[in-house]
């Protein structure tokens, strides 16, 4: 009888690890280690664009217009961020001083808020003119999938070790980036 109970414990034990590993296997399959952050649904490839593409069904002449809107759409944002990076500089240069000037530092800031603020309503904007190019049922997925395309596109930058900063002097000011 002895010899019955070590073999079910020794069973079950055994099933237990069995059971408690692919468990903790399936579960990791979700997890995003570069964000860790779990993953709801995996974005195609492409990225974005592709997600966007995919999820909504987009047609040719749509993907046409889409593209389009997406050009336009970074051109804008390429210009603003353009505008932000010069305004950082010239801000964080005046650490340079053993006596910055407060105001002028104020100044910078206030400019970069102000390009920031138009970053957001340009891609308010251009996401606006995306839903405008679907259809009804389109819209309706548009809908439900704006919140997961803005949290793709939102996701930071992962941040550089301590000894690779001089290699890319402007990580401070990579933006997301936009289908």
């Amino acid at each position: 009888m002895r010899i019955n109970k070590t073999k079910l414990l020794l069973t079950l034990v055994i099933l237990l690890s069995i059971l408690n590993v692919s468990t903790i296997a399936s579960i990791w399959r979700y997890i995003d280690f570069s964000t860790l952050s779990i993953i709801t649904t995996p974005a195609p490839m492409g990225g974005p664009k592709d997600f966007i593409i995919s999820k909504l069904d987009l047609n040719e002449e749509q993907q046409k217009v889409f593209e389009e809107l997406r050009q336009e759409h970074f051109q804008e944002m390429k210009n603003l961020q353009e505008n932000i990076r010069v305004e950082k500089d010239a801000m964080y240069d005046l650490l340079k001083s053993d006596q910055p000037d407060t105001t002028a530092s104020y100044q910078h800031i206030a400019r970069i808020m102000k390009n920031e603020e138009k970053l957001e309503h340009i891609t308010f904007n251009h996401f606006r003119k995306v839903r405008a190019i679907c259809n009804a049922e389109q819209q309706q997925h548009f809908d439900v999938i704006i919140d997961e395309v803005m949290r793709m596109l939102m996701r930071p930058p992962r941040p550089l070790a301590p000894g690779k900063m001089h290699q890319n002097n402007h990580a401070k000011d990579q933006h997301y980036h936009l289908p």
